[in-house]
């Protein structure tokens, strides 16, 4: 039979999904996994769910005058953690977007902390040596929300002892108003400087990471970006045929996207359709709507 014990729920969180940068690990690598000292931490936007990978590879040995399996052997520790969040600022979604540059970009590797109660004590639990790998931005005349999976050069085991000495947490959830489809003003899709009504959209930005694993060590002892996949899907309320004939031509468009209206936006160059629809059915009583889907060269967030 299994005893009671003060289990673990949401209200049990208490400090918030934060962040830290490590600074340029690409420029000074000895940077890459070390979080500064008392370091000042910001949160991580309004964060509605939180999952850990730990990937512990290990390889079974067999050997001859035994039927089963003679030993077990740990050969490397790969982690990850996938988080959903409600935006109020472009700094995160930067670092997954936007082309490598130094500082604020996915140059800089990052230190994250959250802890929570288990068994009624605080518990901590450190991410260090983090880069984005996936990014994507989603609005439907709601909120807009982020998914970000990042790898790790390691994720802490629960201690009820801070990792870090003298830091700066930030010990309460933040209040900030998220951005909302209300905010992205009443023009935001633009392509090739025309605007067009849509009603929803979504963009992923995939991040391929060199990582350096050697004989001797667990984890990876370092991580760099090294190719950058852009796609964006909108669902387009039809008016004119010109999106049509972009996607047949292949022509390469600009298109900008407001996130907040005079605050943030994303800027696609030379952006073509993939992929483009029309369905029509005799039942159907809603407006005619063209998905599309485009891939891009190049894109940027950018703070207007």
């Amino acid at each position: 039979m299994v005893s009671a014990h003060n289990v673990t729920t949401k209200k049990d969180f208490v400090l918030p999904l934060q962040w830290v940068t490590e600074g340029d690990s690409v420029t000074t690598p000895a940077l890459f996994g070390v979080t500064p000292s008392s370091p000042s931490y910001t949160a991580a936007g309004r964060v509605l769910e939180l999952e850990l990978g730990r990937d512990i590879v290990d390889t079974p040995v067999n050997v001859l005058g035994d039927e089963d399996v003679f030993d077990q052997i740990k050969n490397e520790e790969l982690y990850t953690f996938t988080v959903k969040s409600q935006i109020y600022d472009t700094t995160l979604l930067k670092y997954g977007v936007n082309a490598c540059g130094g500082a604020g970009t996915i140059d800089e590797s990052l230190s994250f902390k959250f802890s929570k109660y288990e068994s009624g004590t605080e518990v901590f639990t450190k991410m260090t040596g983090c880069r984005p790998s996936s990014t994507t931005l989603s609005l439907e005349r709601g909120a807009w929300e982020m998914d970000q999976t990042w790898i790790c050069k390691s994720i802490s085991i629960d201690n009820s002892t801070d990792p870090d000495t003298t830091p700066t947490n930030i010990s309460s959830l933040p209040t900030t108003t998220v951005w909302r489809h209300q905010d992205a003003g009443s023009t935001p899709f633009l392509w090739n400087s025309v605007n067009y009504g849509e009603r929803r959209f979504s963009l992923t930005v995939l991040r391929d990471l060199g990582m350096t694993k050697v004989n001797g060590e667990n984890e990876i002892v370092f991580s760099k970006p090294s190719h950058r996949g852009i796609e964006f899907s909108v669902d387009v309320i039809r008016s004119v045929s010109t999106l049509a004939t972009d996607y047949e031509d292949k022509t390469k468009r600009a298109a900008v996207y407001e996130i907040n209206d005079g605050t943030a936006q994303i800027n696609f160059t030379d952006a073509v359709i993939t992929g483009w629809t029309e369905r029509h059915t005799s039942t159907d009583t809603d407006l005619l709507i063209e998905p599309i889907t485009a891939r891009a060269q190049n894109v940027t967030v950018a703070d207007s």
